[in-house]
């Protein structure tokens, strides 16, 4: 049965002023105080649509302080018809509530997975078209009309119901009909106002501070728009679940994740190209190691999984200069087999390739001497605490989420060791912590992110609490199925190494008092800072460069796969290389911070240095909504 005001005399019925309720029951009568009057009305007069818990609560809330208010002004009907409206059981049904709910979420998915780079090539068709322009004012005005009609055919329908008591289900038969119809009006109303509004922000300039003499890359701006673009629905939205996936694009952070399909997307095949070439210029002879470790790392490359093991079961009773010899004799054995036959016209650039290599493929001639060097002995005692985690059955058995760390990733990390501070266990990011407590909505009790692993140096920022960070890893999980998780956690990295970056230019900044000499602005772009995600036996290492104009370009480095069983020991080669080839990254990157930062302070009273970019406010990132 429907809710009925049982009285034609306070159909017009306004709440008081003094009631802390909703302007709209103190401006319209009380025949229209139904949920859907109320839902068009809010959809009509808000500049940003509400959300449809927003909405019910506050409809809800209105209709209980008017019906639980004993008040000689408020006639008897009107609060019987509130509580009736309020109580589900009777007012005009669960059915309706549930549609009204269902229509609101579609609208709120279809909005969010609208590709941003459709709106962005429907909106230049309307900053470029005229005539668009004003067809769309037009369709704008005609949808107001449209909702108009059909709002005020709802209200002709309710005077029906006054009549009597025969006409209600009739009316609730109707009340679907007229829901669908105006729910369907609205969207295309609500539609047609996020496109021009959008387009507002869309005929301005995109806010780059461009800091450096070299051009501006042309691409930058249609990333920048995007940004916006961003902004604009995250902090206009108000629901959490939306809130929380549109937070998830990098972009919005000013970070140009290469590997990230919504970016490759974006840009065209020229542009994408551009932006490897940038990094890949970032990353110049960055896979050459040292020698001595490039020539163990080829020779142990000669071996099988089974001779392998042998190697890394020698390195704990007899050390590196045993295995060494282990080596020696191994290969020894390998010379004097025919070897395999080898396809010689796989790749066209056969001969460059080798000439270019040929150090490596001539005769290698191993020295037991080598054992003192630290590249070496980190090579030998990762195969020995592989196998020996094998040996044990640890991949096989469950496992807690510092177990995995603790029997092999600590050995991982240990080529670190001779550059770098290790600090794992929940440890808080200073650098994360400085970024979020400038944060627009920052509380006044902001934390950094809480980082598995981070590697940092003491001496290099002994006025910090682990000194100045320059690199981390951060766990996902240490279950099997779990390995998608890496995805979902790839951003706390990505902004975690910016934020990483951002204190490393301040603190450069700081020497020479906040102004920089254009050289010295040039070399910030060449402090890489490489990080990894690690999840169950897997790991991956990224890269973030910064490219001007506060955004960061990510890129994946390398995915690594931790042997789980001897047959996969040939894996750790590829695992030692890249830590290695990490490693050299990290310390060009200390080199080089420590060089820029003496010339800033050099620099401190020099002419035509200029003032960096300040750091730019963000939001907090939306919380995740939690399902109970």
């Amino acid at each position: 049965m429907s809710a009925t005001l049982r009285s034609n005399v306070h159909v017009n019925f306004l709440a008081p002023d003094y009631l802390d309720v909703n302007d709209y029951f103190k401006k319209v009568g009380a025949q229209d105080w139904r949920l859907k009057h109320y839902l068009n009305y809010r959809l009509e007069t808000e500049d940003i649509i509400p959300s449809w818990i927003t909405v019910y609560e506050d409809w809800f809330a209105s209709l209980n302080i008017i019906s639980k208010t004993n008040h000689k002004k408020i006639p008897v009907s009107v609060i019987s018809f509130c509580k009736e409206l309020a109580n589900f059981s009777t007012f005009e049904g669960e059915s309706i509530l549930e549609r009204c709910k269902e229509w609101y979420h579609n609208f709120y998915e279809r909005y969010c997975d609208l590709q941003l780079t459709e709106r962005v090539q429907h909106i230049e068709e309307k900053i470029y078209s005229s005539q668009k322009v004003i067809y769309s004012s037009q369709k704008l005005s005609e949808l107001l009309q449209g909702t108009t009609i059909i709002k005020k055919r709802s209200h002709d329908d309710n005077d029906d119901n006054k009549a009597g008591p025969s006409n209600e289900k009739r009316s609730r038969h109707e009340d679907l009909s007229c829901e669908s119809t105006t729910g369907a009006c609205l969207e295309s109303y609500q539609r047609e106002q996020d496109e021009l509004r959008i387009l507002e922000i869309e005929t301005e300039e995109p806010p780059i501070e461009w800091e450096f003499s070299a051009p501006k890359p042309n691409w930058l701006d249609k990333i920048a728009q995007e940004q916006q673009l961003l902004t604009s629905a995250l902090f206009s939205n108000d629901d959490t679940k939306i809130r929380y996936e549109l937070s998830l694009n990098p972009i919005l952070w000013k970070i140009i994740d290469l590997f990230d399909q919504r970016t490759t997307n974006l840009l065209s095949e020229n542009e994408l190209s551009e932006l490897n070439t940038t990094v890949s210029a970032s990353l110049k002879n960055w896979t050459i190691l040292e020698p001595m470790a490039e020539r163990y790392l080829h020779s142990l490359a000669k071996l099988d999984g089974n001779q392998l093991r042998i190697i890394g079961e020698i390195v704990r009773p007899k050390g590196t200069h045993g295995a060494i010899l282990e080596l020696q004799k191994i290969l020894n054995n390998i010379k004097g087999n025919p070897p395999e036959e080898s396809d010689d016209d796989l790749f066209e650039d056969k001969s460059t390739f080798e000439n270019d290599n040929k150090n490596f493929h001539e005769e290698i001639q191993l020295s037991t001497k080598d054992h003192t060097n630290a590249d070496v002995a980190f090579i030998f005692d990762l195969i020995r605490f592989t196998c020996e985690m094998i040996a044990k059955g640890i991949p096989q058995r469950q496992n807690s989420e510092r177990d995995i760390d603790m029997f092999i990733k600590r050995h991982i990390f240990s080529c670190f060791d001779t550059i770098l501070d290790s600090h794992f266990g929940e440890v808080v990011s200073r650098a994360s912590r400085n970024r979020r407590a400038v944060a627009i909505d920052a509380p006044s009790n902001t934390e950094g992110y809480h980082l598995d692993w981070m590697f940092t140096k003491h001496d290099l920022g002994k006025e910090l609490y682990w000194g100045r960070e320059f690199s981390l890893c951060e766990r996902t999980s240490s279950k099997c199925e779990d390995t998608s998780k890496v995805l979902s956690n790839t951003l706390k990295v990505q902004k975690t190494l910016r934020d990483m970056h951002r204190n490393l230019i301040e603190s450069i900044s700081d020497e020479s008092g906040g102004m920089l000499s254009m050289p010295v602005l040039h070399a910030s772009t060449k402090l890489l800072m490489p990080g990894f995600l690690s999840s169950y036996f897997f790991l991956r290492a990224m890269l973030i460069v910064y490219i001007g104009g506060g955004f960061y370009v990510s890129a994946n480095l390398a995915d690594l796969y931790i042997p789980t069983k001897y047959e996969e020991l040939e894996s750790i080669l590829k695992i030692s290389r890249v830590m290695l080839q990490v490693k050299k990254l990290l310390s060009f990157t200390i080199s080089r911070f420590k060089s820029i930062k003496n010339r800033a302070e050099k620099e401190k009273f020099a002419p035509g240095r200029v003032v960096i970019p300040a750091r730019q406010q963000e939001h907090r990132s939306p919380p995740q909504k939690k399902n109970h």
